[in-house]
C-alpha cells in the first residue's frame, strides 16, 4: 500500500503519519512531501528588481523549514516501524503537487492533516484539503486528531449501498486496516421519505418503514460478511434519520474517531447529490475522515 503523505510545519501534520501507523495498512510504502510553493512566470515578472536577494533568502529559509518539517515526520515514521522516504517539492498549488507525486508513484491514498478546533483549522482544510476532497482520484485520509499509542481506532463505515459504494468495500478490503479494533456499518434513510410514499399513493404499505428497515439491515449484513475478512469485530446500525445527523450518533455511539465513507465525485452537481454529505464531513466534521475512491 502507497501512501503520500503532505507534510507541513504544523504538528498536525504528523496526525496523518500516527493515523497510518495505527491503522496498521497492508504493506505500507510512505512518501513524505513538502511543498514549497513558488511564485508563478507572471508573477516573478512583475517583482520589484531588488527584491532578487530578499526572495532567495526566504527560499531558503522554506527549504530549511520544510527539510527540518520532512526530517521529524521521518523519524517519526522510523520510530513507527513505517518505511518511508521523503521528497521536497516545489510548484505554485500544494494540493497539485500532492496530486501528482499520487499519480506518478500510483499510490493508493493521500494522507494529510488537519485541524478543527477553531475556524482558522476549517479554512486551512478549504485551501488544501477542499482540493484534494474535489479533485482527488485517489481515496484520501484526513486525520484530525492524535490518537493515544494505546487507544483503540473504532471506526464507522457509512454506506447508501449504491454500486459505487459496494465498489469502495474492495477498496477498504485492498487497503486491509488490521489495527481497527471495531467497525460499525450504518446506513440512514430519512423518515420524510416514507411519509412522502405513504402520501404519494394510498396503495403503499403503512409497514413500508419497517420494510425498509429490514431492507437495509440485510444490506448491512452483507457488508458485514465481506468486511470480516479484515479480522475486525463489525457490527450494524440503521438509522432512520437524515445522513449528516446519523452519522453524528453512530460516531458518539461508538466512540469512534475515524468515519470512513465511499465518494465517486465531488464537483457542484455531485455534491448536490449524496457526495455532498461526504464533502460536508471531510471539509467541516470534526473527526477524521476516510474517503474511499473505488478502483478501476
Amino acid at each position: 500500500m502507497k501512501a503520500v503523505v503532505g507534510i507541513d510545519a504544523s504538528p498536525e501534520a504528523l496526525n496523518s503519519v500516527r493515523m497510518l501507523a495505527r491503522l496498521q495498512l497492508s504493506q505500507p510504502e510512505l512518501q513524505l512531501v513538502h511543498v514549497i510553493e513558488r511564485l508563478s512566470p507572471e508573477e516573478w515578472a512583475k517583482k520589484p528588481q531588488n527584491a532578487n536577494d530578499l526572495l532567495t533568502q526566504f527560499l531558503r529559509l522554506q527549504e530549511k523549514e520544510g527539510q527540518q518539517s520532512l526530517d521529524q515526520a521521518s523519524a517519526l515514521a522510523r520510530d513507527l516501524q513505517l518505511p518511508a522516504e521523503s521528497v521536497l517539492k516545489y510548484g505554485s498549488t500544494v494540493s497539485n503537487q500532492l496530486l501528482q507525486v499520487a499519480q506518478n508513484s500510483q499510490a493508493d491514498l493521500i494522507a494529510i492533516g488537519s485541524r478543527d478546533e477553531s475556524a482558522l483549522g476549517k479554512l486551512l482544510i478549504g485551501s488544501v484539503g477542499r482540493k484534494l476532497v474535489t479533485s482527488s482520484p485517489t481515496s484520501l485520509l484526513i486525520s484530525r486528531t492524535e490518537l493515544t499509542p494505546q487507544e483503540p481506532v473504532e471506526a464507522v463505515f457509512a454506506t447508501d449501498h449504491s454500486e459505487y459504494a459496494a465498489r469502495c468495500v474492495d477498496t477498504l478490503l485492498h487497503l486491509a486496516p488490521r489495527g481497527l479494533k471495531r467497525l460499525t456499518i450504518m446506513t440512514a434513510y430519512p423518515r420524510e421519505m416514507v411519509r412522502s410514499l405513504r402520501n404519494f399513493s394510498p396503495q403503499v404499505p403503512p409497514h413500508i418503514g419497517q420494510w425498509l428497515e429490514a431492507h437495509l439491515n440485510e444490506q448491512n449484513q452483507k457488508v458485514e460478511q465481506q468486511l470480516k475478512a479484515l479480522g475486525v469485530a463489525v457490527q450494524s446500525r440503521v438509522i432512520a434519520s437524515d445522513p449528516d445527523t446519523a452519522i453524528e450518533e453512530s460516531m458518539k455511539a461508538s466512540g469512534s474517531k475515524l468515519l470512513i465513507m465511499g465518494a465517486q465525485g465531488h464537483g457542484f452537481w455531485q455534491r448536490l447529490a449524496t457526495g455532498s454529505h461526504t464533502f460536508r464531513q471531510a471539509v467541516s466534521g470534526k473527526h477524521s475522515v476516510l474517503i474511499l475512491r473505488a478502483r478501476e
